[in-house]
């Protein structure tokens, strides 16, 4: 069992739990077993709540206690931490791109596939809205205009904003 985020204390534990139920159903296939037991008890077992608090580790685990067969993929704690960062980032993505948005400025409802959430002020437009609103003030050379159309907003988009809605021609002339 490897992980990054965890000490090696905690996979150790997680090894030995997968073995207590290996043990327990000697003559039964363990893996949807041992896949519905971390995803529902695992974090408990660990003492691991939400929000997640990284901590440094309290010394050295003596070698004898651990188990073998835990590791650790990464080799810092500033790389598990960028790896959770990702980790979040993409399920983020996910979940944006499978639910249902409505478009501030045309008020349909369209699927996150299709939707844009702005980065600084997290406000959601269908892509199609944002890009011709983007595309007509930067052919009018009003690029200073280039902002969030929510109503009492006016946060500026941000150049990467406006970079994933206009084509390279467009975004070169709004630079």
């Amino acid at each position: 069992v490897s992980c990054c985020w965890l000490s090696i204390r905690q996979i150790s534990q997680i090894c030995q739990k997968l073995d207590e139920i290996s043990q327990d159903n000697p003559s039964c296939p363990v893996i949807l077993q041992w896949s519905t037991w971390v995803q529902s008890e695992c974090a408990n077992v660990l003492c691991i709540s939400s929000p997640l608090e990284l901590k440094p580790l309290d010394g050295l685990d003596d070698p004898s206690s651990l188990d073998a067969r835990a590791g650790q993929d990464c080799s810092s704690g500033e790389e598990s931490l960028k790896r959770m960062k990702e980790h979040d980032e993409a399920q983020s993505r996910r979940e944006f791109c499978a639910q249902l948005h409505s478009c501030g400025v045309c008020f349909d409802d369209v699927p996150g596939s299709k939707a844009t959430q702005l980065a600084v002020c997290k406000h959601i437009f269908c892509k199609e809205c944002l890009r011709t609103l983007c595309a007509v003030q930067i052919k009018d050379g009003t690029v200073q205009l280039v902002k969030c159309p929510e109503m009492g907003c006016g946060e500026p988009l941000l150049p990467t904003d406006i970079k994933a809605l206009v084509d390279e021609a467009e975004y070169e002339r709004y630079e």
